[in-house]
């Protein structure tokens, strides 16, 4: 296959080319690589060289040939490491190109990825220094794409010699992943998902045709109707998103009636366009009265990939007794992958499976105490009373399990303000320090106080500064200024402006807020906050000045680029010192608490993005997929900016924390981080 396009962030982008996939993108069988070598990168194919070769012999003896797998790599360029001669791809280098791995893998259904080495198990699975050469024979690791079997990579084979038990346990690996992939019937659509339960059709593969001829719950052309209209357009009318939502589940129209055009409008057409699978469904949960079931309606009516229904019925007919309590992104997706799976296997459409689960279910399923919840609607949390089980237990569990207010919110249809209550109630129980506290809680969305309340985030950008509006808790608009002052007279009447610069300088030391946020964002982003120089290093006139006045007061000189925000922070506090809407914030910070947890990828990688897009969805907070400004400023200033409109709204909703959590008072500590 020829070239790719490079990653975004991708660290070895300037040394070669992207190398794109091998074999049949169709397959059930992916192999995943490391990275490419030189004779790669010569031919513009993967595993050209003697580890391909190695490769190639272990697939025969397997029985498998290259028109029976997909073949792709962790990382599409070449490393590069200009100290050593090792080529292994960097972890920064993983985060950059995960986003494209996963799509590939993602584009069909898979019944087994094959993991070539450490690198590849990482990249798949997010497990880091998984030993390959220790494991037992027969080893399957689970993953949010299906059953993965680790193995070792081919050039370690090589190395040790092709008549050693290196190979041969290859080998073994690779007819263990064949007969994963060539099982029959319904056994293909198994998932091997933790906490997620095996899907299995309970009727035989040939009778999906007959159940679905059966189908007789509604006349659904109307719908069917509205979602070509939409696939076409490319987003929703608030008309079309409030019949679609009647049909799924009546139960939920007063909820769904709160959702304004041009709100249902930004959601439908995020969730149509994206490339990210969990953006496309976390973008619709995001509204009103809609919860995975009839945002998965929503997708399968009108998205160009096939989405099934994710309801009881549907879940009884593939071996799923009762739903579970609420549902997550792994499990929706498992789901998803496993219907595709079947659908492939049956010859069917989607809608046509879709039909033949529905009816069958309704058919064959034995009566039950929740069974006689009208068709179509959408499975129910136990109401109070019902099973012993109320909802604030299960909101209990969840918190239990590191879910955030968001997500318990959405999952469970309530709002934001009594899943806060309950999680603060839970987290008092715990009797743990507020400090400690490590999910968002006091998330805004778009409820509650976020209403009537109009705030700015603020982020630098290349040749000035770059701002987002959030009003009502909804993203609505964006501007780039050369100056904060004319972003400010632009955006007039906010009730709060964050701006990520520090504000407040130390006096001969550095600031104890700097301090507190590396340790609150965790090792992995620590680097990206950097210590606030002494207020009199940047008062120096010259570099050399300042560092001689560095190295005095805190025993080490500043960087260049520290140096080269001074013209900024200068900026910055001219105009805050007559403007007390106008608070310090530090995007990882504010991603941090927004994420419940430490940010996993760059915001520099395509997975970055994504994962930091998705969290801002989810608190209602939907960035258009075209860039806002026209594409004058970096992705990376778009979401810096969005996240801190949103520690801006939680200190004018009077939820904001700050770092340090419990500040001195003195002056000579410089200023505090708002999140």
């Amino acid at each position: 296959m020829p070239t790719i396009d490079h990653c975004i962030g991708c660290p070895y982008r300037e040394f070669g080319p992207a190398i794109g996939t091998r074999g049949d993108r169709t397959s059930r069988m992916v192999l995943v690589g490391e990275a490419p070598g030189a004779k790669e990168v010569d031919q513009e194919t993967p595993f050209f060289g003697s580890a391909g070769d190695v490769l190639w012999t272990a697939l025969a003896e397997a029985g498998l040939r290259e028109a029976d797998v997909f073949v792709v790599n962790s990382v599409a360029c070449r490393p590069f490491n200009s100290v050593a001669p090792i080529r292994r791809p960097s972890p920064d280098a993983i985060d950059a190109c995960n986003g494209r791995l996963l799509r590939d893998i993602a584009a069909y259904p898979r019944a087994v990825i094959v993991a070539l080495g450490a690198t590849a198990v990482q990249a798949v699975t997010g497990q880091r220094g998984f030993l390959v050469t220790k494991k037992k024979p027969g080893t399957d690791l689970p993953s949010d794409h299906g059953t993965v079997v680790p193995t070792l990579h081919p050039a370690f084979v090589r190395r040790r010699g092709l008549e050693g038990p290196e190979y041969q346990m290859l080998v073994a690996d690779l007819r263990h992943a064949r007969r994963l992939a060539s099982g029959t019937g319904s056994e293909r659509v198994e998932m091997k998902v933790h906490n997620i339960p095996k899907f299995r059709l309970r009727c035989p593969l040939s009778e999906v045709m007959y159940w679905a001829a059966r189908y007789a719950y509604a006349d659904d052309s109307e719908v069917e109707a509205i979602g070509e209209r939409a696939r076409k357009r490319g987003w929703y009318t608030r008309d079309e998103f409030l019949a679609v939502a009647r049909w799924k589940s009546p139960r939920s129209r007063r909820r769904c009636e709160e959702n304004d055009e041009a709100t249902v409008k930004a959601a439908t057409q995020l969730a149509l366009s994206t490339a990210g699978e969990r953006q496309r469904i976390e973008a619709l949960t995001q509204l009103h009265g809609i919860d995975y079931p009839t945002a998965s309606v929503l997708l399968h009516l009108a998205h160009r990939d096939p989405y099934p229904i994710i309801d009881f019925r549907a879940l009884w007919s593939l071996g799923v007794e009762s739903p579970p309590a609420a549902y997550s992104f792994t499990f929706w997706w498992a789901y998803t992958q496993a219907c595709r799976l079947l659908a492939k296997d049956a010859g069917v459409r989607m809608r046509t499976l879709d039909r033949a689960l529905w009816q069958y279910s309704k058919e064959r399923r034995p009566p039950t105490r929740t069974s006689a919840a009208e068709p179509g609607d959408a499975p129910k949390t136990p109401a109070p009373g019902e099973t012993g089980v109320s909802k604030s237990e299960v909101m209990r569990r969840m918190y239990a399990e590191g879910s955030t207010v968001v997500e318990v919110a959405k999952a469970l249809n309530v709002d934001y303000s009594f899943a806060y209550g309950v999680r603060k109630r839970w987290l008092e129980a715990q009797t743990e320090p507020s400090g400690q506290r490590s999910s968002g809680d006091g998330v805004p969305g778009r409820v509650g106080g976020a209403v009537g309340k109009r705030v700015l985030g603020i982020d630098g950008a290349e040749g000035g500064w770059f701002a987002a509006l959030l009003v009502d808790g909804y993203f609505a608009g964006a501007a780039f200024q050369p100056t904060v002052s004319a972003l400010i007279r632009q955006f007039a009447g906010v009730n709060a402006i964050a701006i990520d610069i520090p504000i407040g300088l130390p006096v001969g030391q550095f600031r104890p807020a700097d301090a507190a946020a590396r340790a609150f964002v965790g090792p992995e982003r620590a680097a990206s906050v950097f210590p606030t120089p002494p207020a009199e290093v940047l008062a120096a006139r010259t570099y050399a000045e300042a560092n001689e006045i560095s190295r005095r007061l805190v025993g080490t000189g500043i960087s260049q680029q520290t140096w080269a925000l001074r013209g900024r922070i200068f900026e910055v506090a001219e105009v805050a010192a007559s403007d007390d809407r106008i608070i310090e914030v530090h995007p990882e910070v504010s991603f941090r608490a927004l994420n419940g947890r430490p940010v996993r990828y760059s915001k520099h990688s395509w997975s970055g993005i994504a994962q930091r897009r998705s969290r801002l969805a989810g608190a209602g907070i939907l960035l258009p997929d075209e860039p806002p400004d026209g594409g004058r400023v970096d992705p990376d200033d778009v979401v810096d900016a969005a996240v801190a409109a949103w520690s801006a709204l939680r200190v004018a909703m009077g939820r904001s924390a700050t770092l340090p959590a419990a500040p001195s008072g003195d002056t000579a500590d410089g200023g505090v981080i708002h999140y």
